[in-house]
Protein backbone atom coordinates (compact mmCIF):
# COMPACT_ATOMS: atom_id res chain seq x y z
CA UNK A 1 0.00 0.00 0.00
CA UNK A 2 3.34 2.51 1.11
CA UNK A 3 4.76 1.36 -2.32
CA UNK A 4 1.31 2.43 -4.64
CA UNK A 5 1.32 5.57 -2.69
CA UNK A 6 4.48 6.48 -3.26
CA UNK A 7 3.99 5.32 -6.48
CA UNK A 8 1.16 7.64 -7.40
CA UNK A 9 3.17 10.67 -5.37
CA UNK A 10 5.70 10.04 -7.54
CA UNK A 11 3.91 10.09 -11.01
CA UNK A 12 2.06 12.82 -9.84
CA UNK A 13 5.30 14.69 -9.52
CA UNK A 14 6.60 13.84 -12.49
CA UNK A 15 3.43 14.35 -14.63
CA UNK A 16 3.31 17.75 -12.85
CA UNK A 17 7.10 18.44 -14.09
CA UNK A 18 6.35 17.46 -17.55
CA UNK A 19 3.49 19.81 -17.83
CA UNK A 20 5.95 22.45 -16.48
CA UNK A 21 8.33 21.88 -19.00
CA UNK A 22 6.32 23.45 -21.89
CA UNK A 23 4.58 26.13 -19.61
CA UNK A 24 8.34 26.98 -18.69
CA UNK A 25 9.23 27.69 -22.53
CA UNK A 26 5.88 29.85 -23.10
CA UNK A 27 7.20 31.92 -19.96
CA UNK A 28 10.35 32.06 -21.55
CA UNK A 29 9.26 32.88 -24.81
CA UNK A 30 6.97 35.97 -23.20
CA UNK A 31 10.23 36.95 -21.50
CA UNK A 32 11.75 37.07 -24.58
CA UNK A 33 8.91 39.15 -26.23
CA UNK A 34 9.00 41.34 -23.06
CA UNK A 35 13.33 42.18 -22.89
CA UNK A 36 13.03 42.56 -26.94
CA UNK A 37 10.09 45.09 -26.29
CA UNK A 38 12.08 46.48 -23.58
CA UNK A 39 15.67 47.12 -25.99
CA UNK A 40 13.46 48.52 -28.69
CA UNK A 41 11.82 51.24 -26.49
CA UNK A 42 15.09 51.83 -24.87
CA UNK A 43 17.00 52.12 -28.07
CA UNK A 44 14.07 54.65 -29.20
CA UNK A 45 14.90 56.61 -26.60
CA UNK A 46 18.66 56.60 -26.92
CA UNK A 47 20.79 57.59 -28.99
CA UNK A 48 24.13 56.04 -27.96
CA UNK A 49 26.32 59.58 -28.18
CA UNK A 50 27.22 58.82 -24.29
CA UNK A 51 28.48 56.76 -22.38
CA UNK A 52 25.23 56.55 -20.30
CA UNK A 53 23.17 56.06 -23.14
CA UNK A 54 25.55 53.51 -24.21
CA UNK A 55 25.21 51.70 -20.94
CA UNK A 56 21.66 51.53 -20.56
CA UNK A 57 21.46 49.69 -24.33
CA UNK A 58 24.04 47.31 -23.67
CA UNK A 59 22.40 46.78 -20.42
CA UNK A 60 18.66 45.94 -21.95
CA UNK A 61 20.38 44.36 -24.83
CA UNK A 62 22.26 42.07 -21.89
CA UNK A 63 18.90 41.20 -20.81
CA UNK A 64 17.65 40.25 -23.84
CA UNK A 65 20.38 37.37 -24.56
CA UNK A 66 19.95 36.57 -20.99
CA UNK A 67 16.03 35.89 -21.49
CA UNK A 68 17.49 33.92 -24.88
CA UNK A 69 20.14 31.76 -23.20
CA UNK A 70 17.06 30.55 -20.89
CA UNK A 71 14.62 30.19 -22.99
CA UNK A 72 17.30 27.68 -24.90
CA UNK A 73 17.89 25.80 -21.98
CA UNK A 74 14.76 24.97 -20.64
CA UNK A 75 13.52 24.40 -24.55
CA UNK A 76 16.36 22.09 -24.83
CA UNK A 77 15.31 20.08 -21.67
CA UNK A 78 11.65 20.17 -22.24
CA UNK A 79 10.85 16.24 -22.34
CA UNK A 80 6.99 16.78 -22.67
CA UNK A 81 5.76 16.82 -26.53
CA UNK A 82 4.47 20.38 -27.64
CA UNK A 83 0.76 20.42 -28.48
CA UNK A 84 -0.14 22.15 -31.68
CA UNK A 85 -2.09 24.84 -29.70
CA UNK A 86 1.11 25.39 -27.28
CA UNK A 87 2.90 26.10 -30.74
CA UNK A 88 1.07 28.22 -32.02
CA UNK A 89 0.74 30.23 -28.95
CA UNK A 90 4.35 30.06 -29.30
CA UNK A 91 4.79 31.08 -33.00
CA UNK A 92 1.86 33.98 -32.79
CA UNK A 93 4.05 35.56 -29.58
CA UNK A 94 7.34 35.71 -32.06
CA UNK A 95 5.34 36.33 -35.08
CA UNK A 96 3.39 39.04 -34.05
CA UNK A 97 5.57 41.15 -31.72
CA UNK A 98 8.96 39.54 -31.05
CA UNK A 99 9.75 39.77 -34.75
CA UNK A 100 9.04 43.10 -35.21
CA UNK A 101 10.64 44.20 -32.38
CA UNK A 102 13.73 42.47 -33.59
CA UNK A 103 13.54 44.11 -36.57
CA UNK A 104 12.91 47.72 -35.16
CA UNK A 105 15.88 47.26 -32.56
CA UNK A 106 18.55 45.68 -35.63
CA UNK A 107 17.70 48.80 -37.83
CA UNK A 108 18.29 51.64 -34.46
CA UNK A 109 21.55 49.56 -33.67
CA UNK A 110 22.35 50.16 -37.47
CA UNK A 111 20.86 54.19 -37.07
CA UNK A 112 23.36 54.53 -34.12
CA UNK A 113 26.28 52.94 -34.83
CA UNK A 114 28.45 56.27 -35.52
CA UNK A 115 27.36 57.51 -32.40
CA UNK A 116 28.92 54.43 -30.69
CA UNK A 117 31.75 54.42 -32.54
CA UNK A 118 32.38 58.01 -32.05
CA UNK A 119 32.12 57.08 -28.16
CA UNK A 120 34.38 53.77 -28.33
CA UNK A 121 31.91 51.24 -27.21
CA UNK A 122 31.17 49.84 -30.94
CA UNK A 123 33.15 46.91 -30.03
CA UNK A 124 31.15 45.92 -27.44
CA UNK A 125 28.02 46.65 -28.85
CA UNK A 126 29.15 44.27 -31.80
CA UNK A 127 29.69 41.49 -28.91
CA UNK A 128 26.51 41.97 -27.86
CA UNK A 129 24.64 42.02 -30.79
CA UNK A 130 26.74 38.55 -32.45
CA UNK A 131 26.14 36.90 -28.81
CA UNK A 132 22.24 37.66 -29.80
CA UNK A 133 22.42 36.86 -32.99
CA UNK A 134 24.29 33.33 -32.31
CA UNK A 135 21.66 32.58 -28.95
CA UNK A 136 18.73 33.65 -30.99
CA UNK A 137 19.79 30.95 -33.62
CA UNK A 138 20.52 28.12 -30.58
CA UNK A 139 17.19 29.19 -29.50
CA UNK A 140 15.29 29.02 -32.73
CA UNK A 141 16.91 25.57 -33.41
CA UNK A 142 15.59 24.27 -30.49
CA UNK A 143 12.22 25.27 -30.79
CA UNK A 144 11.84 24.36 -34.30
CA UNK A 145 13.42 20.36 -32.79
CA UNK A 146 10.07 20.42 -30.52
CA UNK A 147 7.45 21.91 -32.89
CA UNK A 148 5.05 19.62 -34.21
CA UNK A 149 5.87 18.26 -37.55
CA UNK A 150 3.42 20.15 -39.63
CA UNK A 151 5.01 23.48 -37.56
CA UNK A 152 8.61 22.99 -38.51
CA UNK A 153 8.00 24.57 -41.57
CA UNK A 154 6.55 27.78 -40.12
CA UNK A 155 8.97 28.02 -37.34
CA UNK A 156 12.06 28.00 -39.47
CA UNK A 157 10.92 30.70 -41.87
CA UNK A 158 10.13 32.54 -38.50
CA UNK A 159 13.61 31.80 -37.81
CA UNK A 160 15.18 32.55 -41.21
CA UNK A 161 13.00 36.16 -41.20
CA UNK A 162 14.54 36.72 -37.16
CA UNK A 163 17.98 35.95 -38.81
CA UNK A 164 17.29 37.86 -41.65
CA UNK A 165 16.25 40.81 -39.63
CA UNK A 166 19.21 41.10 -37.42
CA UNK A 167 21.71 40.61 -41.09
CA UNK A 168 22.41 44.39 -41.28
CA UNK A 169 23.28 45.26 -37.82
CA UNK A 170 25.40 42.01 -37.42
CA UNK A 171 26.97 43.60 -40.81
CA UNK A 172 27.38 47.17 -39.53
CA UNK A 173 29.11 46.22 -36.31
CA UNK A 174 31.24 43.62 -37.86
CA UNK A 175 34.81 46.14 -38.87
CA UNK A 176 34.11 47.49 -35.31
Amino acid sequence: MKFAAASIIAFAILAALAVADVATVKKDVANIDSQAASLDKKLQSEDGSNYFSALAINGAAGDLDNAIKQGTTDTNANTETVSESDASDILNTLSSSTEPHVASISKRLVAIHDNLKKIGVAGIAKGTLNSINTDQQAFSAALIKQAPEDKKAEAQTLADKITADLAPAVQAYASD
